[in-house]
């Protein structure tokens, strides 16, 4: 049916879409987003647009957020202290 190269293909593709997924999701997309990534063009332009976007999840940081989605600005104390002499 299948030869040995083809099974480790369509292991590498699941772990991509379901790290893409995970990633899209941690961001505050919805994780179907992600499909866009099998259609050609469009997902060289969505990527773009990810990385380029404010991130829900950064934007609600501020908001009670767990330790996970909670934004840091370069120069920010992770203790919320001043800087230490």
């Amino acid at each position: 049916m299948f030869s040995p190269i083809e099974y480790v293909y369509m292991v590498i593709f699941v772990a991509y879409i379901a790290l893409s997924w995970r990633i899209v999701q941690r961001a505050g997309y919805s994780g179907f987003w992600t499909l866009t990534l099998l259609v050609p063009f469009v997902n060289l332009t969505m990527i773009f647009v990810f990385a380029f976007s404010n991130w829900p999840a950064l934007r609600n940081a501020g908001t009670g957020g767990d330790e996970t989605t909670r934004a840091y600005t370069p120069g920010q104390h992770l203790n919320n202290e001043g800087p230490s002499a």
